[in-house]
């Protein structure tokens, strides 16, 4: 069952995600997101 690779897949892209969206923030403030969602500044 590729259930759990599902899971884990998409456990992994939501970290990279926040991650990369922490790691934005303290470079750029937020300047690199460009209207994603909308979380400029905290």
């Amino acid at each position: 069952m590729n259930f759990w690779l599902w899971i884990i897949g998409w456990i992994a892209a939501s970290a990279v995600v926040v991650f990369a969206l922490s790691i934005n923030g303290k470079t750029e403030s937020g300047e690199a997101l460009e209207g994603g969602h909308g979380h400029g500044h905290h």
